[in-house]
């Protein structure tokens, strides 16, 4: 394949190792938003396999008094390894990165290669717009060995 043939949308997925997109951000923000009211950092894996495609938490509070746990569907694409599939992030982050999200809009969380960040990307509903309305990095991506998970 030539390189004037390449789409500027092929040209992004070559420098991410997966994404989940939401369809729904109405669905994903009150999964997040369920998640936020028990959690201030929260383990979330992005899972790809033939009965669930979309992301799972499985996360007990700081004070091991609650356990959280949640899937929420989404469109799963990349290279999903056991070394990059999970994530830990302070849940205030993603929440603020949301505010402005409407329902319309859809969402999509993207693993850069050789990063440890997570960018949360918000997309008009045109299927044929690439360009993102909103894209953040998310701060606050923690040792995944900080977050208190369930055994």
């Amino acid at each position: 394949m030539n390189e004037k043939s390449r789409s500027p949308r092929r040209d992004l997925d070559d420098l991410f190792e997966w994404h989940a997109r939401f369809a729904q951000s109405v669905a994903f923000k009150s999964f997040i938003d369920n998640v936020s009211n028990v959690l201030t950092d929260g383990f979330f894996r992005i899972i790809k396999n033939e009965n669930f495609q979309g992301i799972e938490t499985d996360t007990m509070d700081s004070s091991r008094a609650a356990l959280v746990q949640g899937r929420l569907s989404a469109a799963v694409s990349g290279n999903l390894t056991k070394e990059n599939e999970s994530f830990c992030i302070k849940i205030s982050n993603i929440v603020s990165s949301l505010r402005n999200c409407h329902a319309q809009h859809f969402i999509q969380l993207s693993k850069p290669k050789n990063s440890t960040n997570i960018v949360l990307r918000v997309f008009e509903p045109e299927v044929h717009n690439f360009s993102p309305i909103f894209s953040k990095a998310l701060s606050g991506v923690i040792d995944p060995c900080d977050c208190v998970l369930s055994i």
